[in-house]
């Protein structure tokens, strides 16, 4: 799967293990998430396919205005098996399905639509990642623009 990074965060992938050619048998995962209730599109499958089992670590951890500290830890059953009702809470309030990605900062839920949007949920918050994979892969990676709250308990977020 092509995926047009920053050089630093695909040499952080290769790293790990990845290439554009990875392809990991999910088929055990999308049973499970869609056993779960999740509807898995084609284009969730193969992203899946190309990040499944990945631990990136971030390259900056110095972000712009917070500590970036802690990895993209790829795992979608983890998430999702078990936060189904935050996944479709994400589908309602942004009007894309969501499919769990994994875990990255404070223990947050990532999950990404196929329409691109990338988010991260934890209790009372839900941050932007990216318009798209890339964006948000490299946001992770090497935390080059501030953390933007998308929405939070508080009624407050940084979009206005």
């Amino acid at each position: 799967m092509r995926i047009p990074l920053q050089p630093e965060s695909r040499s952080a992938l290769e790293a790990k293990g990845w290439s554009e050619d990875r392809q990991v048998d999910v088929s055990p995962v999308i049973e499970r998430l869609t056993g779960a209730g999740y509807e898995i599109n084609e284009r969730m499958a193969e992203v899946l396919s190309s990040l499944s089992g990945l631990t990136l670590n971030p390259v900056v951890e110095e972000g712009i205005g917070f500590r970036n500290d802690e990895p993209l830890i790829v795992d979608p059953i983890g998430v999702g098996v078990r936060r189904l009702k935050e996944a479709r809470d994400l589908e309602e309030w942004f009007k894309v399905p969501f499919c769990p990605l994994g875990w990255w900062l404070c223990r947050s839920h990532v999950y990404f639509s196929s329409e691109g949007l990338v988010v991260a949920s934890a209790p009372g918050v839900v941050w932007h990642l990216g318009d798209s994979l890339p964006e948000a892969i490299d946001f992770m990676v090497l935390a080059n623009r501030p953390l933007v709250r998308l929405w939070s308990m508080d009624g407050m977020d940084d979009s206005s």
